[in-house]
């Protein structure tokens, strides 16, 4: 069916899904007392999610409504000056923001409804008459054993299926604590546990909880009777027993199976004598004596953990994707400005003393000149981050690496320039020349941050850090760090 398709509100899923809520609570699937049958796991989550999109459905259609309005108000008052935002472009980004994350939800909650459609589609084929108390004549439980001395299962998990008052999966309720007594001081059948059964417990787990069953030396509460069955129960709220009672004979004959189905779904059973106001099921642990040993079942609920696979189609979150490029902007603006104030400043501190006399006045020239470019290089760089921030999609966040690109580029150029005017304005001999260029490269080194320069250095990757910083920016570096 066709989420979709709507009527008055709700999906056509939303009103199949309530029909079949609604015959799961009408429908008498077990003839114990007190004993009701959740809805299937599946079928709640996919009813959870139905709800959701219904309100998220809801929700759109009011902005739509709202925003209607909104446009019909503004259209009535079009005549009327409004000022302008001091950031339309952040505004426009802000709409959208809005727009995208609907999507989002929209999107996940569609795939996750369509995802456990199936589920049940696959799981009604397999199970067209699980409304039906004849479908509920078993009871399968995850079985294993554990070694109390080393807490290691010594058998299990397995799926274990008690079809109830059949044999051989199912035994009596008696018989089951007979053999479980007679077996307890036998070794563990596992050959990696030498331990006796006494000192291991048995688990049936069943939907969200299960029955731990534990054999422990016990005397007789009875005197004289050690050899009989006897059974009683201990409440852990308020610490009260309930009264020794032999065994009855229906009890005996009681299915193991169907004794499980109780304990983990009866509700609303309390003492008969008003020992204890607590649930038997949930609040009591039962007790079964028998030579001198106690067979002990406990419920105990467990959290249940659901296999999340990862979807087909990657997605990623707008919001995410946003700020990434929101700080790539701002990154970005502040090393260009750090570039730029980084040669005035080199140009400022520039060593004039070993500098040719005949050409000094040049050399400032030339270093003004260089300032005033780099100040006319700066705003255009700037203009060209914010326009490709500006015009590229909000999500887009690999568009701006152009400026990246651009920025080295500059770089590599500044370095050139920088060659050709020692060249220019010196004739000295190598040594002099060297010395020259170290001089002027620790006076622009030294208006570089330190944070820049650690990260910097902590780059592994030779390529990457010859195109961040020049080659001799990286060597006086090594050098300026080495101890």
């Amino acid at each position: 069916m066709s989420v979709d398709e709507e009527d008055g509100g709700q999906t056509v899923n939303a009103h199949y899904i309530h029909d079949l809520l609604k015959l799961y609570q009408d429908t008498v699937l077990s003839v114990s007392q007190f004993v009701v049958f959740p809805p299937p796991y599946l079928l709640l989550v996919l009813k959870d999610t139905e709800d959701k999109l219904a309100l998220l459905h809801q929700q759109k259609r009011r902005k739509s409504i709202s925003g209607s309005s909104v446009l019909t108000t503004a259209t009535a008052t079009r005549d009327v000056a409004v000022p302008l935002s001091a950031s339309p472009t952040k505004s426009t980004f802000e709409k959208q923001h809005v727009d995208i994350c609907d999507d989002d939800d929209e999107y996940d909650l569609v795939a996750k409804n369509h995802q456990i459609s199936r589920a049940w589609d696959a799981y009604i084929g397999e199970n067209p008459e699980s409304i039906s108390p004849f479908y509920h004549q078993n009871i399968v439980v995850l079985y294993s054993s554990v070694c109390t001395v080393t807490t290691v299962p010594c058998q299990g998990p397995e799926i274990r299926i008690f079809g109830f008052y059949r044999y051989p999966s199912d035994k009596t309720l008696g018989q089951y604590v007979i053999d479980l007594c007679n077996d307890a001081r036998q070794p563990c059948s596992s050959f990696m546990c030498d331990h006796p059964m006494m000192q291991h417990y048995r688990s049936y787990a069943h939907g969200n909880a299960r029955v731990n069953v534990m054999i422990e030396p016990f005397p007789c509460p009875l005197p004289g009777m050690s050899d009989k069955l006897l059974m009683w129960s201990y409440c852990k709220e308020c610490n009260k027993p309930t009264p020794v009672l032999p065994m009855s004979g229906n009890t005996w004959n009681y299915s193991f199976g169907k004794f499980l189905e109780i304990f983990l779904y009866q509700q609303g059973v309390h003492c008969r004598a008003d020992i204890c106001p607590h649930d038997m099921a949930r609040h009591h642990v039962r007790y079964f004596g028998y030579n001198d040993l106690t067979v002990r079942f406990q419920y105990d609920p467990i959290e249940l953990l659901e296999v999340a696979a990862p979807p087909m189609k990657l997605f990623i979150k707008s919001q995410v994707q946003m700020d990434i490029k929101e700080a790539e902007l701002k990154s970005l603006r502040s090393k260009i400005n750090k570039f730029y104030q980084s040669i005035i400043e080199r140009n400022k501190a520039f060593p004039f003393d070993l500098v040719d006399p005949r050409k000094l006045e040049t050399c400032k020239a030339e270093l003004q000149d260089m300032s005033l470019e780099a100040q006319g290089e700066k705003k255009d760089a700037l203009q060209l981050v914010q326009n490709v921030y500006a015009t590229s999609d909000p999500i887009d966040t690999l568009t701006i690496n152009i400026v990246r690109r651009n920025l080295f580029q500059v770089v590599a150029h500044w370095d050139a320039v920088y060659a050709d005017l020692f060249n220019s304005i010196c004739n000295l001999n190598a040594s002099s020349k060297r010395l020259l260029l170290l001089s002027s490269e620790r006076c622009f080194l030294q208006t570089m941050p330190v944070p820049f320069i650690t990260w910097i250095m902590s780059v592994q990757n030779e390529l990457l850090r010859s195109l961040i910083c020049p080659c001799w920016v990286l060597v006086l570096m090594e050098r300026t760090m080495m101890p």
